[in-house]
C-alpha cells in the first residue's frame, strides 16, 4: 500500500501504527478498561464454577508479560482446575513445577492452531460418551445430579435414557457434533448390514410367491440397516418413547437416531396441530416421511399401528392393512426404492403375531400387482423375535394367504 494512504496524526504529524503495546504511546482508554473488566470477571466467575479451564496463550513473549503471560502462570500455580495450551515460535517456555498442567509449543500458529482443533474434535468414543453424558445432565434441571457408575454400559444407559426423557428442545451445535460422530461410530460397531446381505424369499426359501424376487425376511436389529426406509411403529403423539431404555422398536430408533428426530416429529406435529386444532393426535394408518440423521438408512417412515384391546375387530385389521398400504405409498410418492417393515402392532399394541404377519405380506403384494411401475425393488419384513421369523417363513412358501 502506498505510503501516502496511511492516515496521520492530526496533532503531531506521526504515522497510524498499530495499537501495540511497544512504546509510551499505547492507549489505555475507557474501551480497554471495559474489556479488561469483562475479561477480568469472566475468570472469576470461570474459577468460581469449579469446572475445568484451559488456557491458551497466543504469542505473548516478555515485552509485557504482566498483562498476560504472568496472570496465567500464576492461575495454573494456584488452581488445579487450570492449565495451559501456550503457543509462541520462540518464547513457548512453561512453568516445570506445573509440567502436568501446560504444554509449550514452539510452532507457527497459523498452522499449529488447525492441527490442535482437528485433534481436539477426533475424540475416542470414550470421551464422546463423557461428553454426552455431561451435556445431557447439564442440559437437564431433573437430572442435574444424577449419579452415574463408572462402567461403559452404565454411561451408555444413561445417555440413552436422558434422551428418551427430553423434551423436544434445541440444543447447541457442539452436542449435535459429537452426538451425530458417537452414534455413527455406534452403527459401524453393531454392524451396518446392507441389501446385498439380504437374500430375497425366493433365493432363501425357493418361494414362488408372487413377488418372491422383491421381498425379503430378515431377523435383527432394524436400525443397523442401510435402506432407503425403515418404518418406525409410532404412536399418536408421534415423539418416539419417554421411558428410558424401553425396549420397543420405537424408542429403539429414536435412540439410535439422535435427538434431531425427535425434534422434527415434534415441529410436524406442530404444524398439523396448527391445521387441524391443538388436540389433533396421528390418526392410525397415516405414514409420515422423515430424515433418518445417524440411522445408516436414508429415512424414516413413521405409522400408528392399531391398538387391540380384548378380541381382535374386523376394522383393527384394516387399519392394520393401511399401516402397510400407506408406508409403500409414501415410498412410491418419494421414490424410496427398498423399504423394512418392522412387524406393526404386534408388541405393545397386542395384535395377534400371525394375522399380523398374514396381513403384513398380503397387503404388500396386492400394493406391487396394483403399482407395477411404483419403483420399489425390495420390502423387507424385518422380525426381532423367532415367533415372528417362524411365521414369515411359513406365510411367504404357502401358496394362498387366506382359505
Amino acid at each position: 500500500m502506498s505510503s501516502y494512504m496511511v492516515p496521520k496524526c492530526p496533532v503531531c504529524g506521526g504515522k497510524m501504527n498499530m495499537n501495540l503495546r511497544i512504546d509510551q504511546y499505547f492507549v489505555e482508554d475507557e474501551a480497554w478498561y471495559d474489556a479488561d473488566e469483562r475479561f477480568q470477571k469472566f475468570l472469576r466467575e470461570a474459577l468460581h464454577s469449579g469446572k475445568k479451564i484451559c488456557l491458551i496463550d497466543c504469542g505473548t513473549g516478555f515485552n509485557t508479560p504482566m498483562i498476560i503471560r504472568f496472570p496465567f502462570e500464576k492461575m495454573v500455580r494456584e488452581h488445579r482446575q487450570c492449565a495451559m495450551v501456550r503457543l509462541n515460535l520462540k518464547e513457548a517456555v512453561v512453568q516445570e513445577s506445573c509440567a502436568e498442567r501446560e504444554v509449550g509449543i514452539n510452532a507457527d500458529m497459523a498452522e499449529s492452531i488447525p492441527d490442535i482443533l482437528k485433534k481436539v474434535k477426533s475424540k475416542t468414543q470414550s470421551e464422546r460418551l463423557d461428553f454426552l453424558l455431561d451435556a445431557l445432565k447439564e442440559d437437564s434441571v431433573q437430572y442435574k445430579n444424577l449419579q452415574v457408575g463408572n462402567s461403559e454400559i452404565e454411561k451408555r444407559n444413561a445417555v440413552r435414557s436422558l434422551m428418551n426423557v427430553r423434551m423436544p428442545l434445541s440444543i447447541s451445535d457442539d452436542f449435535l457434533e459429537v452426538q451425530d460422530t458417537f452414534l455413527q461410530e455406534e452403527a459401524k460397531e453393531k454392524g451396518i448390514v446392507t441389501l446385498a446381505d439380504i437374500p430375497t424369499v425366493g433365493e432363501a426359501y425357493k418361494s414362488s410367491r408372487p413377488f418372491a424376487d422383491r421381498m425379503s425376511i430378515w431377523q435383527g436389529d432394524i436400525t443397523r440397516l442401510q435402506v432407503g426406509a425403515i418404518v418406525n411403529a409410532a404412536n399418536s403423539q408421534m415423539l418416539g418413547c419417554f421411558v428410558p431404555c424401553h425396549r420397543c422398536i420405537d424408542n429403539a430408533i429414536h435412540s439410535a437416531a439422535g435427538i434431531q428426530l425427535r425434534n422434527e416429529c415434534n415441529h410436524i406435529m406442530n404444524q398439523r396441530r396448527i391445521r387441524f386444532g391443538r388436540q389433533y393426535d396421528e390418526p392410525t394408518g397415516t405414514a409420515t416421511l422423515t430424515s433418518a440423521y445417524n440411522l445408516p438408512c436414508e429415512s424414516v417412515i413413521h405409522t400408528v399401528g392399531p391398538i387391540v384391546y380384548g378380541r381382535l375387530t374386523d376394522a383393527w385389521k384394516d387399519d392394520l392393512r393401511n399401516c402397510y398400504r400407506n408406508v409403500l405409498q409414501c415410498c412410491m410418492e418419494h421414490k424410496i426404492t427398498s423399504v423394512a417393515f418392522c412387524c406393526i402392532s404386534t408388541g405393545e399394541f397386542h395384535f395377534p403375531n400371525d394375522i399380523a404377519a398374514q396381513i403384513a405380506v398380503d397387503t404388500t403384494e396386492q400394493f406391487l400387482a396394483q403399482n407395477e411401475n411404483c419403483g420399489i425393488e425390495r420390502v423387507i419384513f424385518n422380525v426381532f423375535k423367532d415367533i415372528d421369523l417362524k411365521l414369515y417363513q411359513k406365510y411367504v412358501c404357502t401358496e394362498n394367504l387366506y382359505s
